[in-house]
């Protein structure tokens, strides 16, 4: 009757889900994630930790095509769904509803801002005669993204928009239909909130027209062929699928000859390949009323034939005349005229990409080719066909037209395939030819750009000595000491788009010098750079208050490398790693900085590689604070650690992220109101995310994940664990430490100590005893964390900040 859901989800499962390929038909709701706990500041429910929803058909609902409400998550991927013809005419109808993803304290944790992406949708609504409003988009959500798609026919509100905040948007969408300008809008304000989404983009109409899919590819395209042919169809544009016919016919998608293409076929005789690109999946429309929805690609054709056979005639007796042996003509010219001789097609003989080696500088790109050379001695330029990858995503990208970016120093291969011939070269990244410049004092405001450099441990190559606002941008810096100190109280200092690369002390048991040191600023924003071979990435010592509700402090987006404890040994090397010859040493390390509000770190990506001694922790707070209204946000950070040999001692220490204290804290100077969230804390680490000291802390949907394993195969014993509340001091009975709390994370951490051995050697969880308020993080269900998962959390990582558009690192 029209009254039930497709699915209904009344549980937190705290884990990944995807529902795909479904269709719900005559249902008064499609996929529905209802509300799963009480809510309560601190304690956001978790349907799930990633949930991807995608290919679903949704059709005559009667109420909600698909709705999260009041429903926590990392993540949200509803994408490439149709939800067509909603029936009902109450004011609860929707085709989607995100009812669920705001500040508001009764509802979440204060601070908590997950993802949502609605991206590649159809919603069409067709049946008149119910009054206004059902939406087409009911939009809350912290991060929101709505995108490229379809909001046609008889909805009233295209996108109403509700609670939520940056970085959220509601871009490239065709909207368009008869009742939006005399209903809620094409995209409207539902919560009467003056903190609107970004909208670019977005084409709004009162008529509604179809809308063309993008036409695919074959490869190759057409001609003869020996024995058999394999052809590939690519598809080109970001919504279709193929449909395709062999019999040359004009495909029409779900119906008469047509196929969906699934992957390369075979062809053994002469083949018309006709093939058109459709939005959608196969259990998705192929067609919609006229106007509406998407229609097929125009047709991409593709004539094969085999090659005839080539035969060279054997010589005939000497004519009566003498004269020299003619070539015997095929029967079908016995009548005379000269025989036509067939001409192989030439055949592929082998790929190569051009220049073998090649080096690109950090932050720069440069162009490779690939060429195909054929069985006639001809070539042909295949790069934007070639199947790009590279060894070490890390270190060095490549795109799909050959365009190599340095990420890091470090080499990896360039490798891939075209027509089934591979290929492979060698790629180097590193800081590149610098031609550079003695130590610099910048005592007035005003932006700087250069090349910089100190061989002298005691002399930064960039000091700041002046509290006007300074900006450094598009620099390289490098030294054995601090690159950039600030230690002139109240300085207001950013840097970014640059590169900073530690030198290897000259003097014996000197650690490496530190990108930023600064000490009591007032502004500091640091965005968009390099770090190599430091001791510190960044170090603030205290805080001086800025104006009042200002961004006091952003570290955002920067990449570092090898971000290690370890000191010089005097003669151009390093102390061996362990027996106690190692220093402190942070990524980021905040000290002293107390009730700063708006102090925002996040989407840095921190790979130790270096096999020696690690942070001690790659983010620290030390007796550092937000305020209760404004956190302390640490957030979407990708920390990896990759482990060194077992040999080298008590390199396998420290954690990812620490929030740590003093046993002489008090109330007023403890690490507090930090939120820490959304972050990956990966590899060798004794602890992924701990909070040993301080007051109200929360850490909420983390994943973290360690194998234990080295990079010689050996085993970690340290004892450790993924998540960690401790007091660590005895802080608890001094009033400092309390009301400390983890929510709603994901671990999965090996633990090869005999310690852990009861637990099967894991030790995903380290809290306080039979807590409720823990009760919401969960564990990976398998049995042993493999370096394969570690990998795996690197590339969720680089699609979370592709979805976010994040760029990280800089870029000349």
């Amino acid at each position: 009757g029209g009254y039930c859901a497709g699915i209904l989800t009344h549980t937190a499962l705290n884990e990944n889900l995807t529902i795909e390929y479904n269709n719900f038909i005559h249902v008064e709701e499609g996929i529905h994630f209802i509300q799963i706990a009480s809510y309560h500041p601190g304690s956001p429910a978790s349907a799930c930790s990633t949930c991807v929803v995608e290919y679903n058909y949704i059709y005559n609902y009667h109420r909600i095509g698909f709705e999260f409400q009041i429903v926590a998550t990392n993540e949200l991927y509803f994408d490439h769904n149709a939800i067509v013809d909603p029936l009902g005419a109450s004011y609860g109808t929707f085709a989607i509803s995100l009812a669920c993803c705001t500040y508001s304290t009764d509802q979440q944790a204060p601070g908590y801002s997950p993802a949502y992406s609605l991206n590649d949708n159809v919603l069409l609504a067709t049946v008149a005669g119910y009054q206004c409003p059902p939406f087409g988009v009911e939009f809350w959500g912290d991060g929101a993204t709505g995108t490229n798609s379809l909001v046609q026919g008889l909805f009233c509100n295209g996108y109403t928009w509700g609670y939520g905040a940056a970085p959220w948007a509601i871009s490239n969408n065709y909207i368009c239909g008869p009742n939006f300008a005399g209903g809620g809008g094409y995209i409207s304000n539902e919560e009467h909130q003056n903190n609107p989404p970004a909208q670019s983009g977005n084409v709004t109409a009162p008529g509604c027209s179809a809308t063309a899919s993008t036409a695919p590819s074959i490869s190759p395209a057409g001609g003869s062929f020996s024995g058999s042919q394999t052809v590939s169809l690519t598809d080109t544009g970001p919504n279709t699928s193929i449909w395709y016919t062999t019999d040359g016919s004009a495909p029409v998608p779900g119906s008469g000859t047509a196929q969906i293409y699934t992957g390369p076929f075979t062809l053994t005789g002469g083949t018309t390949v006709k093939a058109v690109g459709m939005w959608g999946a196969a259990n998705q429309p192929t067609s919609y009323p006229a106007g509406y929805g998407y229609i097929p690609s125009s047709v991409v054709t593709a004539t094969f034939a085999p090659a005839a056979a080539f035969k060279r005639a054997g010589a005939t007796a000497a004519s009566p005349s003498g004269g020299a042996a003619a070539m015997a003509a095929p029967a079908s010219h016995a009548a005379g005229g000269a025989a036509a001789i067939p001409v192989p097609n030439p055949v592929l003989q082998s790929v190569s990409i051009a220049p073998a080696s090649s080096s690109v500088a950090i932050g720069e790109s440069i162009q490779v080719k690939a060429t195909a050379v054929y069985s006639d001695g001809s070539s042909r330029d295949v790069t934007g066909s070639f199947l790009w990858n590279s060894s070490d995503e890390r270190t060095i990208a490549v795109s799909p037209s050959g365009a190599v970016s340095g990420l890091a120093s470090g080499r990896a291969a360039l490798y891939g395939s075209y027509d089934g011939m591979q290929a492979s070269a060698e790629a180097s990244s590193a800081i590149g030819d610098v031609q550079w410049s003695g130590p610099l004092v910048i005592a007035r405001g005003g932006v700087y750009t250069g090349n910089w450099q100190s061989t002298d441990a005691k002399t930064p190559a960039v000091s700041i000595a002046t509290t006007e606002p300074v900006v450094i941008e598009n620099s390289r810096i490098r030294g054995v000491g601090a690159l950039i100190q600030s230690a002139r109280d109240g300085a207001d200092l950013t840097v970014r788009n640059s590169i900073g690369v530690g030198l290897t002390p000259a003097a014996k048991g000197q650690p490496n010098g530190d990108f930023l040191d600064a000490s009591s600023p007032s502004h500091l924003d640091v965005e968009n750079n390099y770090m190599e071979n430091l001791r510190y990435g960044v170090v603030v010592n205290g805080f001086s208050p800025g104006a009042a509700g200002e961004r006091t402090l952003t570290i955002r987006a920067n990449r570092a490398r090898n971000i290690s404890s370890r000191l010089g040994d005097g003669a151009g090397g390093y102390l061996p790693a362990g027996m106690g010859q190692s220093a402190v040493s942070s990524f980021v390390k905040l000290e002293d900085l107390h009730s700063v509000p708006g102090i925002d770190v996040g989407w840095n990506e921190i790979v130790d590689s270096s096999a020696l001694n690690p942070p001690d922790a790659v983010i620290e707070l030390y007796r550092s604070s937000g305020t209760v209204n404004q956190p302390l946000d640490l957030h979407d950070s990708y920390i990896q650690s990759i482990a060194a040999p077992q040999s080298s001692g008590d390199a396998f220490h420290g954690a990812g992220i620490k929030i740590d204290g003093a046993p002489e804290d008090t109330e007023q100077n403890a690490s507090a109101f930090a939120f820490v969230h959304r972050n990956q804390v990966v590899g060798a680490f004794a602890f992924g995310i701990a909070i040993a000291a301080g007051h109200d802390n929360l850490a909420a949907n983390n994943r973290v994940f360690s194998s234990g394993v080295f990079a010689d195969g050996a085993k970690s014993r340290a004892p450790g664990a993924g998540l960690s509340i401790a007091d660590a001091y005895g802080n608890l009975e001094r009033g400092s430490s309390y009301n400390n709390s983890m929510q709603d994370n994901l671990a999965g951490w090996q633990c090869w100590s005999a310690a852990c051995a009861d637990q099967g050697y894991r030790r995903d969880l380290y809290l306080p005893a039979s807590p409720a308020d823990y009760s919401t993080n969960a564990a990976v269900t398998a049995g042993k964390i493999t370096p394969a998962m570690e990998e795996g959390e690197y590339q969720l990582w680089l699609r979370k900040a592709s979805s976010a558009g994040v760029q990280v690192g800089p870029s000349f």
